[in-house]
């Protein structure tokens, strides 16, 4: 029984760019929590991965933003069954920007041991979103800002007014 919950990046764009440590996790795990099931399974029949379990159920589950805490049942069963498990979004990083951190924490809660791929060698960006996503498990709230606006005025408009909020707020 290990109960391990993997992380995974998926690719933005090229199917191909996955790793394939990533690969090879996928076809190892026993279930699958996707941000959207449409677009990972896609990814799944271009790894020609099974998206059935030997005894024809599903090996993926639906997991975003207006469903996250009702699958959190779901992920005890997993536990109690010993279960190895993915988390993967529709493209990119999950929790950084998109869902899944109710679940990663419940999994902490449970005992499960979490695991991190990545979608491309380690390379310097990655490295800090992995940085943010982990202090982002951490504190709770955050706030993504992409890439603000280039004229230094308007970007320091945007900061003074962002500074109000209580809560972390990461810039790229």
């Amino acid at each position: 029984m290990s109960r391990k919950l993997f992380i995974i990046s998926t690719p933005i764009g090229n199917l191909s760019d996955l790793t394939d440590r990533a690969r090879s996790t996928l076809k190892d795990v026993d279930l699958i929590f996707a941000e959207d099931t449409r677009v990972s399974i896609k990814l799944l029949r271009h790894l020609n991965l099974p998206t059935r379990t030997s005894s024809g159920k599903d090996r993926m589950i639906s997991c975003h933003k207006f469903n996250e805490q009702s699958r959190l049942p779901e992920l005890e069963k997993a536990f109690e069954e010993g279960l190895d498990v993915a988390l993967v979004s529709d493209a990119g990083t999950p929790l950084l920007s998109d869902p899944g951190q109710k679940l990663v924490q419940n999994a902490i809660e449970l005992g499960f041991e979490i695991f991190r791929n990545f979608l491309t060698r380690e390379s310097e960006i990655i490295s800090i979103a992995r940085i943010i996503e982990l202090v982002f498990l951490c504190i709770g709230r955050q706030c993504s800002i992409g890439l603000p606006h280039h004229k230094i005025g308007k970007m320091r408009t945007c900061r003074c007014s962002l500074r109000k909020f209580s809560f972390k707020r990461t810039y790229f």
